[in-house]
């Protein structure tokens, strides 16, 4: 890892995300995405009001991306996890840690107060 940056998920660079994801799942996962299925999955976490997706590239080089959104609640602002995806090849080698503590740095600029990551 020599130069890790976050960028958002956005309508330039969902598809190299959406085929990235479609690669992971399907060669590393036993799973049947398909282009339509993944883009749609991801699009709709991206569009929830409040969301917060990242992309991590080490240099030019995308090693995963995180979807979430915030829940407000009476007395703390919540993000919530929905997935976080590290691509086989960039898998431990610390970038999956490195990306958690770069977004925890991200969310708390918005006023997350507490991160729920699922089980």
């Amino acid at each position: 890892m020599s130069d890790l940056n976050l960028n958002k998920i956005n309508q330039e660079n969902i598809d190299l995300v959406v085929r990235n994801y479609v690669d992971y799942y399907n060669s590393n996962e036993d799973g049947c995405w398909t282009y339509e299925k993944a883009y749609k999955r991801i699009h709709q976490v991206m569009t929830i009001e409040d969301s917060e997706c990242f992309v991590q590239y080490d240099n030019d080089n995308m090693t995963g991306f995180v979807m979430g959104y915030y829940k407000e609640f009476d007395d703390l602002k919540a993000y919530f996890l929905e997935e976080i995806v590290i691509f086989a090849e960039y898998q431990n080698k610390g970038y999956g840690c490195a990306f958690m503590e770069e977004l925890d740095v991200e969310l708390w600029k918005f006023g997350m107060l507490h991160r729920h990551s699922p089980p």
